[in-house]
């Protein structure tokens, strides 16, 4: 693959991010946070959970799955509830350039951990 590929994917995934949250901040309306929650992650989960048993993902150490679920429970449960809760009161432009701080966000908490410089 050739450097026009990786443009041309990040493209098509940037304009799937900002439909997503065009999407959500109209359906916000009808419905309530913890239920697009589970929506947009469960039918993820269902899409790809076939894909990673059918590539033989590996999983973590039994060890690791606490921690595993509690990071799970924090993005893929409360991030996306609050986000939803948030997007209910500001457009989706706002909330899609507040998505976008993450990386810097997460350079701030990876330097405070000392995991990152």
């Amino acid at each position: 693959m050739g450097e026009w590929t990786g443009v041309a994917i990040a493209l098509v995934s940037s304009c799937l991010g900002g439909t997503a949250a065009a999407i959500t901040r109209y359906l916000v309306g009808s419905t309530d946070p913890i239920t697009l929650a589970i929506l947009r992650w469960g039918i993820g989960f269902v899409c790809l959970l076939p894909v990673a048993m059918l590539l033989g993902a590996k999983w973590p150490s039994r060890r690791d799955w606490p921690a595993v679920a509690l990071l799970g429970l924090c993005f893929f449960g409360l991030f996306f509830v609050l986000y939803n809760i948030a997007i209910g009161f500001t457009t989706a432009a706002r909330a899609s350039l507040a998505l976008a701080t993450l990386p810097l966000h997460t350079m701030v908490v990876g330097a405070l951990l000392g995991s990152s410089r």
